[in-house]
């Protein structure tokens, strides 16, 4: 922790600019623990101390195999949520890698119609940019842990 705060922060999009990320202190979880739910992302910060005996982060409990992952999202703010992979393998994100069950496919337009968009967004910290990935580009499917946005559909 630094500052009383663990580096590993929730997102809200309905927050105020600059306070949209939402870190856990060492006061708000007992045993200084954070449990997160199936398919919440979170901002994970790298332990900037220098001391490289320390891993920066210890994970523990069962990553999911089997679907449906349900998770509620919120058109509050600019509609963006941060979501999270909960499954241990890949997860389909557009057509070409899977025609029929993919979350684009499945959430956007052509399913349950909750997406503003049929896209993704990915924080790519080595070039400090967002990569999108659509319904329609070229095959993509997310790693386990990985996080992502989507933008909610007002109202969806």
């Amino acid at each position: 922790t630094k500052d009383g705060k663990f580096s590993i922060a929730s997102y809200n999009d309905g927050n105020a600019s600059g306070s949209k990320y939402v870190y856990y202190s060492s006061a708000s979880e007992p045993g200084n623990t954070i449990e997160i739910e199936e398919g919440e992302g979170h901002l994970l910060k790298k332990n900037n101390t220098g001391d490289n005996t320390k891993p920066d982060y210890y994970q523990r409990g069962t990553l999911r195999s089997t679907f449906p992952v349900d998770i509620t999202i919120s058109d509050a703010g600019n509609g963006f949520n941060l979501l999270g992979n909960p499954l241990i393998g890949f997860l389909n994100i557009n057509d070409a890698a899977d025609a029929t069950h993919n979350i684009l496919r499945v959430n956007g337009m052509n399913g349950s119609d909750i997406l503003a968009e049929d896209t993704i967004w990915i924080w790519d910290s080595v070039n400090k940019s967002w990569i999108t990935h659509n319904l329609n580009s070229t095959s993509y499917k997310i790693p386990g842990i990985q996080g992502f946005f989507v933008k909610a559909k007002a109202g969806g």
